[in-house]
């Protein structure tokens, strides 16, 4: 029989994308040697690459490098990049997997009762990832099935008795630790088509009409279910997210990607809460569950609340999904069934693990609120805790007009909730990125915890590590190989010119890649945008750069204290001879004819660029960018 030892749950800090890492160390009583089950949950990164380069060097910590079946699964919540890019980009290795399928492996499509909507949406993205897995097929890799969401279970709009039930899989022989799915694509373990409810109240909902169809004709019914099967498509990929809960010796953990819990149906569906009925009804929340993720980054259209307004309009969420705009209908009151139960009072968690996606402004203001709330209530006892992964930053120089949430909400939540992890450094409320949250089961020993920036928290079944200093392997073997240009400490005000002046530096460095003889300039100086991949050097997405060079510059730099400091952990020697090549090149506003980094000559290429476009080495503000000065004319 399997003895467990202990269990570790790794949220990895990447640019704003989500991956979860699972950790089971083991022994058979047969065998001494230590085993280890290791599965990951999602590989995605926001940025271009930075994000996923962070993953590769932290995987690397715990897979032995890239050996057969690093993996013993790996799980894809829902089709967006910053869940799933990582897995054919870093090119991932593993022995089984899940996920809602809809895409050829080989010849054979695993078609699940509701349609995937990112089948078409993310063409390029699923394309890719159906050929990795099908390598990984061809390799003998095999899919953990999902009866209950499978398309061949269902017969006349109802799944078979025999398809029913959750689908567990065992992390040690004998299940003594499991990861249990009770949610797929829009249904649940139970048979409920939940999506599909939810798409047939929305289309109620703008006829107003009762939302439970009682006053509909038979002929009407029938429009309904017809109008359900053309917006089904539509729907977000967000709805379709795999839900799980991983179970050991009574401690309990909830993660479900970014499944939709949107009590108004105006944005998104609401699986959350018939699954969280189902669940309840199961007698699965007999007890509280111990941790969770927050789905969708803790946006304000899931892990649904007590009662929301929202103009109601309807809108559909596939096209512009992550964007919030004012409601045009009557503002109206939304409940759920079980008034005055969120999805927080419901699983009753005792550690929020929240990893935010600054680039599309999640976390929300209104689920900071409902976490606030939730935690000033008493708990049996319980200490409550929040914690944050990846990049937060209230305002937040390059996304404050994407942000939800704003400092004034973060500095309530942090005044209400010992050890968020958010400080105010010089007018600035932040998290100081963590590169990973740790939950460990059971709790560790403090005295074995080391390092001048590592939280630690401790709970009566686990504890929580905040670790704000890893270094990857990766980076470690690199910088020993080249280590890029060193970067300076930047003042707020040096940060916000180079922020600012972005826009000029990429319109340059496109000008330099199409004109003769200018590219292995921009090879030299600016490596981290060039591809070679494919024997020559070319621009990696001349469309997007400025685009990139914002995330470049988030990268390379983290707030400390009030000043933006290089970054510790997860750059890469190209990166920072890019950031050093755009820091030179760009006017001190302060200082006439001087750089960023104080040097008084400019590269000679970007001089004679500014000569032939009859401007200096000075720059004027322009809203919120920086732009090299007109000549005066003689």
């Amino acid at each position: 029989m399997p003895t467990v030892q202990n269990l570790e749950i790794h949220h990895v800090g990447m640019s704003g994308g989500d991956s979860t890492l699972i950790l089971v160390r083991w022994k058979d009583d047969n065998d001494p040697a230590q085993r280890i089950t290791r599965v990951l949950i999602d590989a995605g990164g926001e940025t271009y690459d930075a994000g996923l380069k962070r993953l590769r060097g932290y995987l690397a910590r715990y897979t032995q490098g890239e050996s057969a079946a690093s993996f013993d699964l790996v799980v894809t919540s829902h089709y967006h990049a910053d869940h799933m890019e990582g897995f054919q980009r870093l090119g991932i290795q593993f022995s089984s997997f899940m996920d809602a399928g809809g895409y050829a492996v080989g010849s054979s499509v695993w078609t699940p009762v509701n349609p995937l909507s990112t089948m078409a949406a993310e063409g390029d993205l699923i394309q890719a990832y159906s050929v990795y897995m099908t390598k990984a097929v061809a390799g003998g890799a095999t899919r953990r099935a999902l009866p209950f969401a499978l398309e061949e279970n269902w017969v006349n709009g109802a799944l078979r008795n025999d398809c029913k039930g959750p689908v567990a899989y065992d992390l040690v022989p004998g299940g003594a630790v499991q990861l249990t799915c009770y949610c797929a694509a829009g249904v649940l373990a139970d048979g409920t088509n939940a999506l599909r409810d939810c798409v047939r109240k929305r289309i109620l909902y703008r006829a107003n009409r009762k939302v439970d169809g009682s006053d509909l004709s038979e002929q009407e019914k029938q429009v309904v279910e017809s109008r359900a099967d053309q917006e089904m498509p539509s729907v977000s990929p967000n709805d379709l997210s795999l839900a799980f809960i991983l179970s050991w010796n009574g401690f309990t953990y909830f993660t479900a990607g970014d499944l939709s819990g949107d009590l108004s149906l105006t944005r998104y569906a609401n699986v959350e809460e018939p699954l969280v009925a189902y669940l309840r009804g199961a007698g699965v929340l007999a007890q509280p569950v111990t941790a969770m993720k927050a789905t969708h980054h803790g946006s304000n259209h899931n892990n649904y609340g007590k009662k929301i307004r929202r103009k109601a309009d309807y809108t559909l969420s596939q096209a512009g999904e992550d964007q919030d705009p004012e409601g045009t209908g009557t503002e109206k009151e939304f409940e759920p069934v079980r008034k005055g139960y969120g999805l927080l009072d419901e699983l009753r968690p005792e550690t929020i693990v929240v990893s935010c996606n600054q680039m599309k402004g999640v976390p929300g203001g209104e689920y900071v609120d409902r976490v606030k709330a939730y935690c000033g209530v008493a708990q049996n006892g319980r200490t409550l805790t929040v914690s944050f992964v990846n990049h937060c930053l209230y305002p937040h120089p390059q996304y404050n007009s994407k942000q939800k949430s704003d400092k004034a909400k973060m500095d309530a939540l942090a005044a209400a909730v010992a050890n968020t992890g958010l400080q105010d450094v010089n007018g600035t409320t932040t998290n100081r990125t963590p590169q990973v949250v740790v939950v460990n089961v059971p709790a560790l020993d403090p005295g074995t915890v080391t390092g001048n920036d590592v939280t630690l928290l401790s709970k009566a079944t686990h504890s929580v590590k905040i670790d704000r200093t890893v270094v990857t392997p990766d980076r470690k073997r690199l910088s020993a190989l080249t280590t890029g240009q060193a970067l300076p400490n930047l003042n707020v005000a040096m940060y916000n010119a180079m922020y600012g002046a972005l826009e000029a530096r990429a319109a340059e460095i496109v000008y330099f890649a199409g004109k003769g003889g200018k590219m292995d300039y921009v090879r030299r100086r600016f490596p981290w945008l060039v591809d070679t991949s494919q024997g020559m050097a070319q621009l990696k997405d001349a469309e997007r750069l400025s685009s990139d060079l914002e995330d470049l510059l988030a990268d390379c730099f983290t707030l400390v204290n009030g000043v933006y400091e290089p970054s510790t952990s997860g750059t890469w020697p190209a990166q920072r001879t890019t950031m050093y090549s755009l820091l030179n090149n760009t006017p001190d506003p302060r200082q006439a004819g001087s750089s960023l980094l104080g040097e008084t000559s400019f590269d000679q290429e970007v001089q004679e660029y500014w000569d032939e476009n009859g401007v200096t080495a000075e720059v004027e503000l322009y809203g919120s960018r920086l732009r090299p000065r007109k000549k005066q004319k003689a």
